[in-house]
């Protein structure tokens, strides 16, 4: 993803449907025991919502962050099930935006393409 950004290198497919797991993978770290393995992004963000509004939640993780983390969900949904035929209708300058998004949320700060 670092490199399709920083450096348009890389198959939109395979980038696209990585979004999804990368936004996965940071979640089980960044929130666990609450995003244990095997559920749903969309269902941890619902649940973390009940929380917030309950006070009754333990992770450090404000209410805009939980907002920008289910507008990346919602947006990757578009590339979850990617491959190499739908790959040629994609806009790239979009994927670039989205990729440099998740990249951004994860912690990693992209360098601006040369």
């Amino acid at each position: 993803m670092r490199d399709f950004y920083e450096k348009n290198e890389g198959a939109p497919a395979v980038v696209g449907a990585a979004l999804r797991s990368v936004l996965e993978g940071y979640g089980r770290v960044a929130f666990q025991p609450y995003f244990p393995s095997g559920a749903m992004l969309g269902g941890f963000i619902e649940k973390e919502r009940k929380r917030q509004a309950a006070g009754t939640s333990r992770l450090r993780v404000d209410l805009d962050e939980l907002e920008e983390l289910d507008a990346l969900r919602d947006d990757s949904n578009e590339f979850k099930h990617f491959n190499d035929a739908s790959a040629a209708d994609v806009n790239v300058g979009e994927l670039r935006g989205l990729v440099k998004r998740v990249l951004t949320f994860v912690g990693y700060r992209p360098k601006e393409p040369a």
